[in-house]
């Protein structure tokens, strides 16, 4: 295939069929920039969802409601006569081009106009050409340099200066496990970058496999499944329909279950997902976490004890959460 910005945006999304998701799958492995694509598209849509959802006010409905009745007021205060100058416009410009065609087709409209003959200009004293002369020359232009805008950004190996304050204020309003393990080592700032502004509570919903994971956030419906055997995580879109049966054919194996609800509809939808995953080994749980956005990915806080680490180049790792007792 070749390179569609809208189907790796579709990627992201899991708006795709289970062949087109392979397709495009495959192509991401083979192509960096669409690859990178990829990568800003999470982390544009993560750095969105961290961000605060502001109430509108009511008084915004109330003006938006004036406004479009005085719209209609305006309308209708026309009248009759409005309208027939309103009908009557397409004949007005018809006559204007008619009058307009006459004008220029008329005896002599093409003829050239007469030259008119000047006298000969009194010649200038050497003096005042010379200052003609020099106030005819050219001005050089100065040449004025834009400095670049600048950027918060963690610096590559350490947090200082600017950039380190404004880790520090975003991370104390992050959950006391993120921030512990952000700063716990300097892998983290040069794997991530800088910490988003906010974090988010969220309801997550979690099932074990016995090839990974899979982890629902209840904000976005997304379900974010971590392969255990390379270390890659992709995301999904959940688009079960709330209380609809999960039917799946065969039993699993001794100590397996079925997995349920949407991960049991994304399970079904995706063999190659099917494949990689195997059976789940759990059952579904579910509990209160919490999502902090860095630039190059997510830290995810799950109360059961464990952290984990998203990065945008795909791949992920699991810390255990080291609170003090």
């Amino acid at each position: 295939m070749t390179c569609d910005r809208r189907l790796v945006s579709s990627y992201r999304d899991g708006e795709l069929t289970p062949e087109s998701r392979s397709e495009v799958g495959e192509h991401l492995q083979e192509c960096a920039e669409c690859a990178a694509a990829l990568r800003g598209y999470r982390r544009l849509a993560q750095t969105i969802r961290s961000m605060p959802v502001q109430p509108v006010p009511p008084s915004l409905a109330v003006g938006l409601r004036r406004e479009l009745a005085e719209r209609e007021a305006r309308r209708t205060r026309i009248g009759p006569f409005g309208a027939l100058v309103r009908a009557a416009a397409p004949a007005f410009a018809a006559a204007g081009v008619a009058v307009a065609v006459l004008v220029l087709l008329r005896p002599g409209a093409g003829e050239a106009p007469r030259s008119i003959s000047t006298a000969a200009q009194p010649a200038q004293d050497s003096g005042s050409r010379e200052r003609s002369a020099v106030a005819q020359q050219p001005v050089a232009s100065r040449a004025v340099a834009v400095a670049p805008p600048a950027y918060d950004r963690v610096s590559g190996d350490d947090l200082v200066g600017f950039s380190g304050a404004l880790a520090e204020e975003r991370l104390r309003k992050a959950p006391a496990s993120i921030s512990r393990l952000y700063e716990s080592n300097q892998m983290f700032p040069r794997q991530l970058g800088m910490p988003a502004e906010g974090s988010k509570a969220v309801t997550l919903l979690e099932q074990s496999f016995q090839g990974g994971l899979a982890i629902r956030r209840g904000d976005t419906r997304e379900i974010y499944v971590l392969n255990r055997a390379d270390k890659t995580w992709s995301a999904y879109q959940d688009n079960a329909k709330s209380g609809a049966p999960v039917v799946i054919e065969g039993a699993p194996p001794p100590g397996a279950v079925a997995p349920e609800g949407g991960f049991g509809h994304l399970w079904l939808s995706y063999p190659e997902l099917r494949e990689r995953l195997g059976w789940a080994v759990y059952a579904t749980r579910g509990s209160g976490g919490a999502i902090q956005v860095f630039e190059r990915g997510l830290i995810l806080w799950s109360p059961h004890g464990l952290l984990y680490v998203l990065a945008d180049d795909g791949t992920w790792k699991t810390y255990p959460d080291a609170a003090p007792l």
